[in-house]
């Protein structure tokens, strides 16, 4: 194995995307996280069954039913629940961004590291990181849903969703780690991405929000549904469902990341081949 090897990048990006301590902070982040959306759900429950023991209510039965499924909903969608799309946006923008502005990647590329091997280093490092990341999530809200049984039974057939959806979020998840580690090298600065990155997570939301409504105005809700499921960084909420998915759904949510990816990736990496590092 020679010394600018393919593995040996790897094993150095890996070694201090380790030492980051957003990294570590995100774990952090994502526990307060399940735990206050599960906390919300135990004291609403609790509150629903003292007074389903002083009186009976078709309409607290109802909202019994609706605390249930929020917590079904909360497991299901733990990428969700953890906020990991921004969360994974902000550390790539740090982790790429810092090499950049310390000269970092502009040293390794003068002894002889290839572009394209930094790139793809990076974009394992982080997606590797990410799918760390889901299965946390899934580990942490799992341990938080069985603390506190739910009304319904959780099956065999809930299991096998469970096991899907977390496919298709890792799926999902890469998808957005590499979106953004083409923003930052782009832009190629901390600052400067992070600021991009919050700004085009926010406003891609609002402008999906907008469309849709409009959208629901002039041609109905399903076509506005339909048309959100193809947009960036959208895929998430199809793989957070908790139900069967139709046949449009499962083309979005496995086609369009790997779309999202490959284009993204492509970008990235031939804008990087290309220009000059300062």
């Amino acid at each position: 194995m020679t010394t600018n090897s393919f593995a040996t990048t790897l094993k150095s990006d890996l070694y201090r995307l380790k030492k980051l301590k957003c990294v570590w902070i995100a774990f952090a982040v994502m526990f307060g996280l399940v735990f206050l959306n599960f906390a919300i759900c135990w004291i609403s429950q609790n509150f629903l069954s003292d007074l389903v023991n002083t009186e009976q209510s078709e309409e607290i039965f109802a909202m019994q039913t609706l605390v249930d499924g929020m917590s079904r909903d909360l497991l299901f969608g733990f990428s969700s629940t953890t906020n990991l799309s921004l969360l994974m946006a902000i550390i790539t923008c740090i982790f790429i961004g810092t090499d950049f502005s310390s000269g970092f990647i502009a040293l390794t590329t003068a002894r002889g590291t290839s572009r394209l091997r930094s790139y793809f280093s990076k974009l394992l490092s982080l997606s590797l990181l990410a799918v760390a990341y889901v299965l946390f999530g899934l580990v942490l809200s799992g341990i938080f849903y069985a603390m506190k049984p739910a009304e319904t039974s959780f099956t065999a057939h809930d299991f096998g969703y469970l096991m899907r959806n977390l496919a298709l979020q890792i799926l999902c998840s890469i998808s957005t780690v590499s979106i953004f580690t083409m923003i930052v090298y782009l832009f190629r600065s901390t600052g400067s991405s992070i600021g991009v990155s919050v700004v085009a997570y926010i406003l891609l939301s609002v402008v999906i929000s907008v469309v849709t409504t409009v959208v629901t105005f002039t041609q109905g809700e399903q076509v506005a549904t339909q048309w959100a499921y193809f947009m960036p960084l959208q895929q998430t909420d199809i793989a957070c469902s908790g139900e069967k998915l139709d046949a449009l759904q499962i083309v979005a949510v496995i086609v369009m990341p790997l779309v999202y990816t490959s284009i993204s990736t492509l970008i990235g990496a031939l804008t990087f081949e290309k220009r000059d590092i300062k």
